[in-house]
């Protein structure tokens, strides 16, 4: 699955705002970096593309200019499928629909996802300051995966762990 694009139209601070990121056929790696001065919006959209895919959080703090029921997020995403357009509202019911309005199962994003909740898919797609300091204070405290083997390497007990667990 790769977002092609997005449409916040209203959400947060935003209203018919619309990324575009481009087709992507015919390439074999695919890497989005979004930068900005800060308050430009990198973490709002980041919000959106999250709740896009795993519903608008109640109460959620991007209700601030636009009501929730108000809120709505729109993504062309492309799939081994092709292409799907999605929109999701801050609705109670029917809150995720095609681009004909009609209700989409929760279910059809699951797939997509491959079993990633929001805060798995959050880690492993997105860099940010708390992801940053959380991963670089792992490491110093040895732990995570990434923690374990760097401390593992640097001390030369790369095959310790093993044994142990044997």
């Amino acid at each position: 699955m790769r977002l092609r694009r997005l449409h916040l139209a209203p959400y947060g601070k935003f209203r018919e705002r619309v990324l575009d990121f481009g087709a992507g056929e015919g390439r074999a790696a695919d890497v989005t970096v979004v930068y900005g001065p800060n308050e430009a919006g990198k973490s709002t959209l980041f919000a959106a593309w999250l709740d896009l895919l795993f519903g608008i959080k109640s109460p959620t703090p991007y209700s601030f200019r636009h009501s929730r029921n108000e809120l709505r997020i729109g993504a062309e995403i492309e799939t081994d499928q092709g292409a799907l357009t999605l929109w999701r509202t801050g609705k109670r019911k029917d809150a995720l629909t095609d681009a004909d309005g009609r209700a989409v199962p929760e279910h059809r994003l699951g797939g997509l996802l491959h079993g990633l909740d929001r805060e798995a898919y959050s880690r492993r797609f997105s860099l940010n300051d708390e992801i940053l300091r959380k991963g670089g204070d792992e490491i110093l405290a040895a732990k995570g995966d990434l923690g374990q083997t760097l401390y593992a390497g640097a001390s030369g007990l790369s095959g310790l762990a093993v044994a142990l667990e044997g």
